[in-house]
């Protein structure tokens, strides 16, 4: 026994020296000091405040005068053109894409003819309306001829009558004369009757004397140029224009997708007026009472604290909101309320992208009362 303890006392020796130096080799591998680097991006440098004045900071989103204009289409199909890109500076009532728009085509062609056929049968009726009223002055003329074939008729037949008792006129030519009188008056009969028939014709047809022929086939022509207006509508809308003078921010469609009518999670263009930007900036609810309109506005891009731009107050807006958070997770409860201030950029604003966030300080004294309530002018 004393023999082996002789002999292993050397082996455990050796197996200790080399646990101890693997440790330490580990122990100083992990601890291997690390080299600083600088970093890539400048924090926000706020300014020093003066005197009793007090500092309030708030994030910036930079935005276009004019908001976001996000542009949709009131009807939903298949795109053929986009004219304008990303960038692209429009003007109102410029085109910024287009639909198919063969059916709208194909009914408008339809709505048309249609027009056509209607305003044909409004002139034909007008002509009916013209000859019925040649009518009328050819059967007043027959009239007054008959009229006075009577006449005549009647004044031979009282001379053959006054002539008979004495024998100077014979039976047959006072039975002539007698029937020259009926044929006279069958006559007069007839052009009065027509005459009375094309009085009511033109009377159906003047629109003076409440004639309902040349009303109804007015009403269609006025139908018709309805037709063709809602068609020309339907194939003016296909054509999607900028509602107002502005630069393209986003675009989100191309020829041959399908554009959907209505709200859209991600709009199918995005404009806005850029000239100049607006940076809406929201406060915190504790740092209401400490703000004052004419307070001196800064700031600076993320990312870029060296850089200062100088903010004109806007307006502020009237609404105290929730405060958004920047997860999106709709889930999350927002304690906090903000009130939501708009600023202008003065200087070097052309630098700046809508939708950039910005550090804004607002110099406040600490007797300063607040300004909040907004002018007339803007409810």
């Amino acid at each position: 026994m004393i023999g082996r303890s002789n002999f292993l006392a050397p082996v455990l020796a050796a197996v200790a020296v080399m646990s101890f130096s693997a440790a330490g080799y580990l122990i100083a591998r992990t601890n291997k000091p690390s080299l600083l680097l600088d970093p890539q991006s400048v924090p926000p440098i706020q300014p020093e405040a003066r005197g009793d004045s007090v500092l309030i900071g708030a994030v910036g989103l930079v935005e276009p005068s004019s908001q976001p204009v996000k542009i949709g289409t009131e009807i939903s199909g298949v795109v053929t053109k986009v004219f304008v890109s990303a960038g692209a500076v429009v003007k109102r009532g410029d085109a910024l894409f287009a639909l198919d728009s063969r059916i709208s085509e194909a009914n408008l062609l339809q709505r048309e003819r249609d027009l056509a056929a209607a305003v044909a049968q409004l002139d034909y009726a007008r002509a009916k309306l013209a000859g019925f009223e040649a009518s009328v002055d050819a059967w007043k003329n027959a009239v007054n001829a008959a009229e006075a074939d009577l006449d005549d008729a009647q004044d031979l037949l009282r001379i053959a009558d006054r002539l008979k008792p004495s024998g100077a006129i014979a039976d047959r030519d006072a039975t002539r004369r007698r029937n020259g009188v009926r044929t006279a008056e069958a006559r007069v009969a007839e052009a009065r009757s027509r005459l009375r028939q094309s009085e009511a014709e033109c009377a159906l047809y003047d629109e003076a004397r409440g004639g309902a022929a040349i009303r109804i086939e007015a009403a269609a022509v006025d139908q018709a140029e309805a037709a063709v207006a809602m068609a020309r509508t339907d194939l003016a809308i296909r054509m999607v224009r900028a509602p107002i003078d502005a630069a393209v921010l986003q675009v989100n469609l191309r020829p041959g997708e399908f554009a959907q009518a209505g709200v859209l999670f991600t709009s199918l263009m995005v404009l806005g007026r850029i000239d100049p930007l607006y940076v809406r900036v929201e406060f915190d609810e504790a740092d209401i009472p400490r703000f004052a309109t004419r307070m001196t506005a800064i700031a600076s891009v993320r990312g870029d604290g060296a850089r200062k731009y100088r903010l004109q107050f806007v307006r502020i807006e009237p609404l105290v909101i929730p405060k958004r958070s920047l997860t999106g997770d709709v889930t999350e409860r927002v304690d906090t309320r903000v009130m939501q201030v708009l600023y202008e950029v003065r200087d070097g604003g052309n630098e700046l992208l809508p939708g950039q966030q910005l550090d804004v300080f607002i110099e406040s004294t600490t007797n300063v009362i607040s300004e909040l309530t907004p002018p007339k002018s803007q409810f």
